[in-house]
């Protein structure tokens, strides 16, 4: 007979299994139908199937590849001649088959649909080979076991077998009579117990795709093991084998085991797989890298490098004339009295902390090895343990003394430089991979010989710094500007040097600042005269030509990318100084628009957030659209044209003598590319301006700037920084064409916009709004954007905005966590690194953000996260937020951001000139009815402006930049409108005047401030009368009498005039704003601190004087300092005793007021209020005004009658004051001044 094979795969209902099943119908005309079950991939194990032996498998699936259309001889059931299926009958399998398998309940995960390939047809006729059973089609169906029948009969269709096959479910029993399999995870019974218990899902298939594509061997199934070490997960009843591993077929030789080992896990439920592996390494011998060694100007002390230096130059300080010579002498002088690094850096071992002791008990061991490799004695081998363990000992020793004194350093001065240099090394060491050494070329393969990496960075660097863009070739010239320069003065030189920050990595000439700082007045002599003989002749020394490029990732993208790289040049020091003084005459000349903030005197990034944050502002509360696009510029430093910056120069009005002179610094100028195997060879730049320089960033303004004269707008609607550009206006089609007229601007003179990073924003958008395009091509529309750093929403709103600065602070806190969580470093010093490292990270430009209190905490949340895991502390140790403050000496976030906010709004307004951000301001505002104003001299919170600018606006829109109050026409004046609270702010609150336009001549010096008027006491609403009583009399209006009060004087502390439970209230006098006296705390503050002072810092009284109330605190940990209202106080980071001051409420009140009305014992304030009684209150009667007690009165009682009954009021009335006392159980009456009193 023939023998036809069927091969379909058999999905599970179980969903949490993974594993390819395999099931292989052989049917013959009178021969056998066989049903078998191969687990090719992460199989759930059954009580008696396990993977079969690969090794086995593949060679008889070899065997088979080469025999596919041969006869083979049965090695049972006689000669057979195996032939191919037909397509049509493996359709018919695959349709009913995929049908059936898909109506599996409940549905199985990750199910694939079953095809037909050839590897599937050699797996199923190698296992028919191998079948025992004797099978034929009769009509008969007789079930033998699990997937296992013989049919008797007529051949049957190949979907009648499939079909079959399923139906065996109903006559399917297991051998435990109700009860279930033990392998069974569903732990059920029944006859459909365990049959569905093996699925094939993506993820094994994934893996089993990863194998054979890469030609790699699952090494777990090459060993024949119990099942106990081939288990991989077991939780419960269930047992599977999901955890793999795989290795190059090339080495499966190597391999000599595999298995699980039991009892050890390495994640919850998953075992230990383990494999023996011998592999023969061939140490690959690194070529030495060559590096430059540099002089320790790090050590540089002055006196002893100038003594050395003066010993050199024959006993004088007086530098040669020439910069080679002088140049030689420093750098011989700096090796001699500070050495040089090392060739190569210690990577591995750290041995910082050595001493001569530890190094000669290290090099005693070193010989003892020797001795004992030589000679195995016992002898020899106990002398070698025993210098082993002495050197422990030491090294343990040196090590901790050296760690002591670290620590000790850190907590002086002296020792911030060493506390922040730990920190980066600490993180440098937490990093999986500090170097990157191997490169992808611009194909994208990985290159990792030290010579290719090499010619690969020099290959990109030499490719960006010398191609241009396409551009236009100028035909028009400009007159070139012949003047006579004047010499460089000494001063110029000394703001120069002044304008060098220390520290920084030295360039090729190996020649620090510091070393120019350290001369003094000869350095300062000697570099005016080298820089007007450059001046003079337009040549710089050819030294300076030579730069060291550094890449830096940008952190984003892939790290082995050169382009996401950013090449910065180490240059040379004294050519840096050359260039400050160079660009600070440029600036004299030049004149940039105000629509670029880089670089620009007295603007920085806060001002155009803050300028981009008020307009978006103002766009959404008038519900209108406002359109942005934000441009960037592709490698715009490294693609200028040197032609164009030369022209743009000439055209700004630069001399000549300057052109030429910048023209010879970019002249022959040549880099080499530092990287982690080394250096490359010197190329040329010949285009572009040169990164790090400190003359670029105002080059690239000019060019910038004259570029963009024909297609820039006014403030608002075109901003620059660098080649950050935005673009508004009102309406999409014009934001489009302005956008397309910057493009041809800038691409005409050889500058390119990102088509890529250029993205377009609407305001406030409707329903419609469109997309801009740039050259047909659709321009990225976001609803956020990272403008300088400060993220911007499309709805005006700043959530995204607070967590980008609380990841920038985990950020930053994760580089210094070395020294945050050392528990040897003392809170104080955390806290010190906390401020100047996380929390500037967290506070940027937050100046220019509306922060809700909730986005406020969401910070401070944030904040204290931070500063318990750097103290150790957790929620469970249950310490308070404000313990944690003062341990660290850390304030609350959001007053450091109302701090930093007024601190800048305090630079803007004291700026010479109006500045750039306040002429968008007011030219927003003056959008809705507001008009500037100019005043020639106005006296601004007692001090004198000049040419003043201020703001007068018909009515207040709501949202208005300084607030919601009202204005209102009139001049200039110090009385505000009520709703200011009669406080005068940033001079733009105005008298009551005529309805009449504002003239410049209206615009007088402001007139002495008026008094403030005294309070008026607010009359509180008398309380109604009893139904059943009779009409209660009216009292007379009472007459204004004078009261007592404790007259104190400025200086007088709180702790010299409440030493009690209880406090007066204090009559201060006025002037208190200039005296001495000192304050200490907030809002609570130290008993020793002035009573006046503290309530002006509070707020609670001016500087005219006034009553002010106390309340006396229990001990506080810490009082952190703060200026406010002119008074300045000081922190205190120890427990004291504190308290509180506040404004003296003064209520009127009549003869039936009880004091529950005012002071009720269930809401009791920390003060009673001061009362004015009427006059006649003694003649009421009791039934309307009860007095209960004597000396302590109940809470129901009268309060003028009472204080009649104590003797504290006359019969005209007056103020009293009130204490409220705990409860009593009784009150004693009596009869005392004309008053009976109730028990």
């Amino acid at each position: 007979g023939s023998e036809l094979v069927h091969g379909f795969h058999h999905l599970s209902s179980t969903t949490s299994t993974t594993s390819i099943i395999l099931i292989l119908i052989l049917p013959a005309t009178m021969f056998r139908l066989l049903s078998l079950v191969l687990l090719l991939s992460a199989t759930r194990l059954s009580s008696s199937l396990f993977l079969p032996d690969s090794p086995e498998l593949q060679r008889l699936l070899s065997r088979y590849e080469n025999e596919l259309e041969t006869n083979v001889t049965a090695s049972m059931s006689g000669s057979r001649v195996r032939r191919a299926i037909p397509w049509s009958d493996r359709e018919e399998i695959l349709l009913l088959h995929n049908k059936l398998r898909g109506g599996v309940y409940p549905t199985a995960s990750n199910m694939e649909y079953m095809i037909w390939d050839d590897e599937l047809e050699r797996s199923a006729t190698h296992w028919a080979e191998q079948c025992q059973w004797e099978h034929g089609p009769h009509d008969l169906l007789m079930s033998i076991g699990q997937n296992l029948a013989v049919h008797w009969g007529r051949y049957r269709s190949p979907a009648y077998h499939v079909q079959t096959w399923y139906d065996e479910v109903k006559d399917y029993t297991y051998p435990y009579s109700h009860e279930c399999n033990p392998w069974c995870p569903e732990r059920c019974s029944g006859p459909m117990c365990t049959h569905y218990t093996q699925e094939r899902n993506l993820e094994g298939q994934m893996v089993v795709d990863f194998a054979k594509r890469m030609d790699m061997g699952v090494v777990n199934t090459y060993f024949q093991k119990r099942e106990e070490h081939r288990v991989t997960y077991k939780s419960g009843s269930r047992r599977t084998q999901i955890d793999y591993i795989l290795c190059r077929r090339g080495n499966l030789k190597e391999i000599s085991n595999c298995k699980v080992v039991v009892g050890e896990s390495v994640a919850r439920q998953h075992r230990m797989v383990v494999c023996r592996m011998t592999l023969m390494v061939c140490k690959k011998k690194r070529s030495k890298i060559e590096i430059e060694k540099k002089t320790k100007w790090w050590k540089l002390k002055k006196e002893e490098f100038r003594q050395k230096l003066r010993q050199a130059l024959g006993g004088q300080v007086v530098l040669p004339d020439d910069w080679e010579t002088t140049a030689e002498v420093i750098r011989e002088t700096g090796r001699k009295v500070l050495g040089v690094s090392s060739e190569r850096r210690k990577e591995d071992k750290e041995t910082w902390w050595w001493n001569e002791e530890v190094q000669d008990s290290v090099q005693r061991k070193r010989l003892a090895k020797k001795k004992w490799d030589m000679d195995r004695t016992e002898e020899n081998r106990q002398e070698y343990k025993e210098l082993q363990r002495r050197v422990k000992r030491e090294v343990s020793k040196a090590k901790q003394k050296a760690y002591d004194e670290l620590y000790t350093r850190l907590d002086t001065r002296e020792g911030e430089k060493d506390l922040y240099r730990l920190a980066r090394q600490r993180d440098r060491d937490g990093k999986d991979v500090q170097q990157v050494r191997v490169i992808k070329d611009r194909d994208g393969r990985v290159l990792t010989s030290e010579e290719s990496v090499q010619r690969r960075w020099k290959e990109y660097f030499e490719e960006l710094m010398n191609e241009e863009n396409e551009r236009e070739k100028r035909v028009e010239g400009v007159n070139s500007v012949e003047q006579k320069v004047d010499k460089i003065r000494k001063d110029e030189v000394r703001k120069a040097l002044k304008r060098m920050k220390s520290g920084k990595a030295v360039g090729p000439d190996d020649i620090p600042v510091e070393v120019w700082k350290c001369l003094g007045e000869a350095a300062v002599e000697f570099l005016a005269s080298l820089f007007n003989r450059d001046l003079e002749s337009e040549r710089m020394p050819e030294e300076w030509r030579r730069s060291v490029l550094v890449p830096i990732f940008k952190n984003k993208g892939d790290v082995q990318s050169c382009s996401n790289y950013r090449g910065i040049k180490l240059m040379s020091h004294t050519m840096k100084v050359w260039e400050r003084v160079v660009e600070a005459r440029l600036r004299k000349v030049v004149e940039i628009c105000e629509q670029q903030y880089d670089f620009m005197p007295r603007k920085s990034t806060t001002d155009a957030i803050f300028a981009l944050r008020i307009l978006m502002e103002k766009y959404r509360d008038g519900q209108r659209e406002l359109h942005c696009v934000f441009v960037d510029l592709e490698k715009a430093y490294d693609r200028v044209p040197r032609e164009e910056l030369w022209y743009c120069m000439r055209k700004s009005g630069v001399a000549e003598k300057y052109v030429r002179v910048v023209q010879d610094m970019y002249e022959r100028s040549r880099t080499v590319v530092r990287c982690a195997v080394g250096q490359t060879e010197e190329f040329n730049a010949e285009v572009g301006l040169h990164q790090g320089s400190a003359l670029s960033p105002f080059l690239f303004a000019i060019v910038m700037d004259q570029l963009s004269e024909e297609v820039r707008q006014e403030s608002p609607w075109t901003m620059m920084f660098a080649d950050d550009i935005v673009i508004c206006s009102e309406s999409r089609e014009q934001v489009e064409e302005n956008l397309e007229r910057w493009r041809f601007v800038l691409e005409k003179r050889g500058m390119k916009v990102s088509r890529s990073k250029t993205e377009y924003m609407c305001v406030n958008e409707r329903e419609g709004s469109g997309t801009v395009r740039l050259q047909g091509e659709e321009v990225k529309k976001v609803q956020e954007f990272k403008y300088l750093g400060s993220t911007v929403q499309s709805n005006g709103e700043c959530g995204k905005e607070v967590k980008k600065r609380v990841q920038a602070g985990w950020n930053g806190w994760r580089k210094v966590w070395g020294v945050l969580c050392d528990q040897k470093i003392s809170a104080r010093i955390k806290g010190k690194v906390y401020r100047t490292v996380v929390r500037p990270a967290m506070l940027y430009g937050l100046e220019t953000v509306s922060l809700r209190k909730r986005q406020e905490s969401e910070l401070e949340v944030a904040e204290l996260k931070m500063l318990r895991f750097s103290l150790g502390v957790t929620r469970l140790d249950r310490i308070r937020n404000e313990y944690i403050r003062g341990t660290a000496h850390v304030g609350r976030l959001g007053d450091k951001v109302r701090e930093a906010r007024l601190r800048w709004f305090g630079h803007v307004q004291r700026r010479a000139n109006v500045s750039g951000c306040l002429q968008i301001v007011w030219a927003t505002t003056n959008r809705v009815g507001c008009a500037v104003h100019v005043c020639p001299s106005m006296n601004v919170w007692g001090e004198r402006w000049e040419n003043a600018v201020y703001l007068v606006c018909n009515y207040s829109p709501k949202g208005n930049w300084i607030g919601e109050a009202p204005y209102q026409h009139g001049r200039p004046c110090s009385q505000c409108p009520p709703s200011y609270g009669g406080v005068c702010k940033d001079n733009l609150c105005y008298k009551g005047a005529p309805q009449r336009p504002e003239t410049p001549d209206m615009n007088e010096v402001e007139k002495p401030q008026v008094p403030v008027q005294a309070e008026i006491p607010v009359a509180r609403p008398k309380p109604k009368p009893k139904p059943s009583s009779p009409k209660r009399p009216t009292s007379s209006k009472p007459t204004q009498t004078n009261f007592l009060t404790q007259n104190i004087k400025c200086e007088t502390k709180m702790r010299d005039k409440c030493k009690g439970v209880t406090c007066n209230r204090y009559n201060c006098p006025a002037n208190c704003i200039d005296s001495t006296a000192k304050v200490w705390g907030m809002l609570y503050y130290d008993v020793q601190s002035s009573i006046c002072r503290a309530a002006i810092h509070y707020g609670v009284m001016d500087n005219n004087g006034g009553l002010v109330e106390v309340t006396r605190k229990n001990s506080v940990p810490f009082f952190v300092k703060a200026t406010k209202n002119g008074v300045e106080s000081y922190s205190k980071y120890k427990t004291a005793n504190a308290f509180m001051v506040a404004k003296v409420e003064k209520i009127f009140i009549d003869c039936y007021t009880r004091m529950a009305d005012i002071c009720s014992f269930g809401n009791q304030p920390a003060t009673c209020p001061r009362v004015q009684c009427p006059a006649d209150c003694k003649n009421q009667p009791s039934y309307w005004a009860p007095v209960i007690g004597t000396g302590i009165y109940a809470d129901t009682s009268s309060v003028c009658r009472a204080a009649l009954h104590a003797g504290v009021l006359k019969a005209s009335g007056g103020y009293i004051d009130i204490l409220a006392m705990d409860k009593k159980n009784s009150y004693t009456g009596s009869l005392k001044n004309g008053v009976q009193s109730e028990r």
